[in-house]
């Protein structure tokens, strides 16, 4: 069988052999015992391009093992988080609220750089749009960004969160079970580098939902996040340079209105990619007794109350 991947910048190909011990001589190998072992699965509804293979060998270092579970997670998630991955419609009002307050807004990609991105708590009611309706748009937008570019696999993903907002509406949204998804998501099951994550305009409510999520995460992620009573200043130019940040975060870069309606056409003219990708999922009926996953999902299918705030 013939391998097909696309070839990368020099710069790009360099992090992947030095940083993600990807050997260009190999890398066609690899590609076939993963589709080899996707099609002993019989739990597995996958898909079998390979640059999305690829994605899963490079996101795991090209360890065959951890590619192989990164991918059943992933596949697995679909499934049983379908508050997050059930109804992917660029459509549905909820979404259509999330992409119009500008709930995530991915900024302009340079290439062989980390995908950089926006997540807004936004003044609209937490009644209307749900954590979960966030969460889902999120996904939506990694899902997307991974079609498109090869540096949220190889470069990695750098997202500044905006706490300016957050209410104790917002903190009752949240529950244990639902940042356990997330962060089984984001570090887990998508073939994509968490390279950091920068909190800015933290207040004593944000302080709350900082105290459920940090215990959640292992010491390698917790490294990666870093917290800002302010906007961050001279520090978060570091890692978000001044000419992609929109002026409202202190930039020179598109005004935030245009990145929102520029992102908003980009998700919605997925709209038929969504309905299509929903048939790649697992079969839990089917999965083998010795899945090495189960450890993952121990504890997931239960429910946990909504945190109560006095």
């Amino acid at each position: 069988m013939e391998v097909a991947v696309r070839s990368l910048p020099k710069s790009m190909q360099l992090i992947a052999e030095t940083e993600l011990n990807e050997s260009p001589n190999r890398v066609g190998d690899d590609i076939r015992a993963m589709i080899n072992w996707i099609h002993s699965q019989p739990h597995l509804k996958a898909r079998l391009e390979h640059q999305w293979i690829l994605k899963f060998l490079r996101a795991s270092k090209f360890s065959l093992e951890r590619a192989k579970e990164k991918m059943d997670l992933f596949y697995t998630m679909r499934t049983i988080a379908d508050d997050i991955f059930d109804r992917r419609d660029p459509y549905l009002p909820e979404i259509q609220l999330a992409l119009n307050a500008g709930a995530v807004v991915p900024l302009p990609v340079v290439t062989g750089e980390p995908i950089r991105a926006i997540y807004q708590t936004t003044d609209v009611d937490p009644d209307l749009m749900s954590f979960e309706s966030r969460i889902k748009l999120s996904c939506m937008f990694m899902d997307v960004l991974l079609e498109e570019y090869e540096e949220i696999s190889i470069c990695g993903l750098c997202l500044l969160i905006d706490s300016r907002g957050v209410t104790y509406k917002h903190v009752k949204q949240t529950t244990l079970h639902l940042l356990r998804k997330i962060y089984l998501c984001v570090t887990k099951a998508y073939p994509i580098r968490v390279k950091a994550i920068h909190v800015i305009n933290m207040s004593s409510i944000a302080l709350i939902l900082k105290s459920l999520w940090i215990p959640l995460l292992s010491k390698k992620h917790q490294s990666k996040i870093f917290f800002y009573e302010g906007n961050g200043g001279d520090e978060l130019y570091q890692h978000f340079p001044s000419n992609l940040l929109p002026p409202e975060y202190g930039g020179g870069g598109i005004p935030l209105s245009e990145l929102i309606a520029q992102q908003k056409v980009k998700l919605e003219s997925y709209s038929e990619w969504f309905i299509n990708d929903q048939k790649y999922c697992s079969s839990e009926k089917d999965r083998p007794k010795d899945s090495p996953i189960i450890n993952e999902l121990f504890g997931l299918e239960g429910s946990f109350r909504r945190i109560e705030v006095d």
